[in-house]
Formats: C-alpha cells, sequence, structure tokens
C-alpha cells in the first residue's frame, strides 16, 4: 500500500508538471485549431503518405518569455517530457492527463517526433500509452485527431524501420571487427610459438656439443 500511495504521488506530481507545461504552451503560443487540419477519405485505411506539414516558425523559434528559458516552445515541450520527469514515472504521469491536455499532448508530440528531436523509444511509449489509456475517447474525437495520428504513424514506423536497419549493420559490423580481432589474435600466437618454443630436437643437437 505504501509503495502504490508513493507511485500515485508521482505521478500526480508528473501529471501536473506536464499540465503546467502545456497551459504556458497553450497561453503563449498561437497554433492553428485542430479542426482547420484534415486527411482527405482517401488516405484512411491507405498505404499512401499523408502529408507532412512545416512545423510553424512559433514552435522552433526561442521564445522571449523568460518563463521559456531562452528555449523555443518546442525544446521547452521536450525538456518536460524527456528531462524533468524520469523515465520510469512518464507512462503513469500521462495516465492522469485529463482528455483535454491528452488532445494538446498529442499535437505538441506529434511536431516533436516530426522535428526528430526526441527518442525514438520516448515517443513511442507516449503514444502507446495515451491511446490505451484513453482509447475510447480518442475514438469519439477521431474526425479531429485523425490527421496527427496518421502522421505520427507514419513518421514512427518510418523512423522505426531506419532505426532497425542501422542496429542490424552495426551487428554485422562488430561481429566482423570481433572476428578479424580473434583472427590476428590467433596469427600472433602462432607467431610466438614458432620462435619462442624451441623444438626438441634443436635442444638435444645442442646439448651433444
Amino acid at each position: 500500500p505504501a509503495t502504490t500511495g508513493a507511485t500515485s504521488l508521482i505521478a500526480l506530481k508528473g501529471g501536473d508538471l506536464l499540465m503546467q507545461t502545456l497551459d504556458l504552451l497553450e497561453e503563449h503560443v498561437p497554433l492553428p485549431s485542430l479542426e482547420s487540419l484534415h486527411v482527405a477519405p482517401d488516405y484512411i485505411g491507405s498505404t499512401r503518405e499523408v502529408e507532412i506539414p512545416a512545423l510553424p516558425e512559433v514552435v522552433t523559434t526561442p521564445h522571449s518569455n523568460p518563463m521559456f528559458l531562452s528555449l523555443s516552445p518546442l525544446q521547452y515541450f521536450q525538456r518536460c517530457v524527456t528531462t524533468q520527469i524520469p523515465r520510469a514515472d512518464l507512462e503513469a504521469s500521462l495516465m492522469v492527463l485529463p482528455m483535454t491536455y491528452v488532445i494538446s499532448f498529442l499535437c505538441w508530440l506529434e511536431m516533436m517526433v516530426l522535428h526528430g528531436g526526441v527518442e525514438l523509444e520516448t515517443s513511442a511509449r507516449c503514444l502507446v500509452t495515451l491511446l490505451l489509456c484513453h482509447q475510447r475517447s480518442l475514438s469519439s474525437q477521431s474526425s479531429v485527431l485523425l490527421p496527427h495520428m496518421l502522421r505520427l504513424r507514419q513518421v514512427l514506423t518510418r523512423r522505426m524501420d531506419a532505426y532497425k536497419s542501422m542496429i542490424g549493420m552495426n551487428q554485422a559490423a562488430f561481429r566482423f571487427v570481433q572476428q578479424s580481432i580473434e583472427t590476428q589474435e590467433e596469427e600472433k600466437q602462432a607467431i610466438t610459438a614458432v620462435f619462442s618454443d624451441p623444438s626438441p630436437s634443436t635442444s638435444h643437437k645442442k646439448r651433444k656439443h
């Protein structure tokens, strides 16, 4: 029970920090409304690439408000998600967010993913956690959130494929280097054995003389 209480308190603190961050962003960063964004019906269920919009300059430019700590709004949001809330507590903090904040969080998460300035694992964890916890509520807002979900799915899938390819190449390179090192060690041992260990016949002849 004590552990559960401590976990709940940590989750509430993390959720409160996320809500404060989102409130600050909403107050000082004008963004287009979700309703103004749409995806053509023929994109739904299609393998075609969804159009990825350019990020607004107001999102990527350092903000003049001192509360942003000379960071851009996007960097400020990323700092909250990746630095201020411990990784182990991030999922619990997301679970206590009210639905209005979930929508706002998803919009900023999308921009963060498009900007490419955050760990792939963190982005995927945030998205999966919110989808699992708020599936029913998000489904009721599908007409509004659909473009964001499609873009997130597409960009995350593409980057995960690239990440898996990079890991595969790194593993192959590591195995090649390891084999080269082992081969060199075997050659060194063979050379050392030839020049340092005299044969019995040579030693016998030397003792005879």
